[in-house]
């Protein structure tokens, strides 16, 4: 079985994309379509031709992919990777609303039938600190802004 149609969505619109998003910057020759979670039915044409959803939704957005999960049994696609790019966490960790609602909706495809993988790249938000390359200067005591990143509202999950 081959996988040859992945979609992205997330980080400021790759392939899906929120309205409004700017996708100017894609490389010429990638397919875009705008969807709107909250309305699963703009969906499922957008992924009829599509194996696997790579989701990168964050803050308000990860409850919306719920969206997904109505939308995916209706088309072709074989995998679902909803947003995580996390940890396991124990109860303690599920009073974060973040990890909760991140596991609601893991637990919410894998009810629905929908086969789904999750990436868990472990401890980020301690572990990517200890970069330089990241801007981050422990020693020194400062954040090296590169950009507009000053700017821009950092998140860490």
């Amino acid at each position: 079985m081959s996988f040859n149609r992945i979609a992205i969505y997330g980080h400021r619109g790759w392939v899906l994309h929120r309205a409004g998003s700017d996708i100017s910057a894609l490389p010429t020759g990638v397919s875009t379509a705008e969807v709107d979670l909250d309305d699963a039915a703009t969906l499922i044409p957008a992924l009829q031709d599509i194996d696997i959803v790579l989701s990168f939704a964050a803050r308000e957005v990860i409850p919306k992919q719920h969206a997904f999960i109505k939308a995916i049994p209706k088309t072709n696609v074989k995998l679902f990777v909803p947003s995580d790019l996390a940890f396991r966490v124990d109860e303690q960790g599920l009073r974060i609303a973040a990890n909760k609602t991140k596991q609601e909706v893991e637990e919410a495809a894998k009810a629905a039938g929908v086969p789904t993988a999750v990436v868990l790249v472990g401890a980020f938000t301690e572990s990517s600190l200890a970069f330089p390359i990241l801007g981050v200067d422990v020693p020194g005591n400062r954040i090296i802004f590169t950009g507009d990143s000053a700017n821009q509202q950092l998140t860490f999950w």
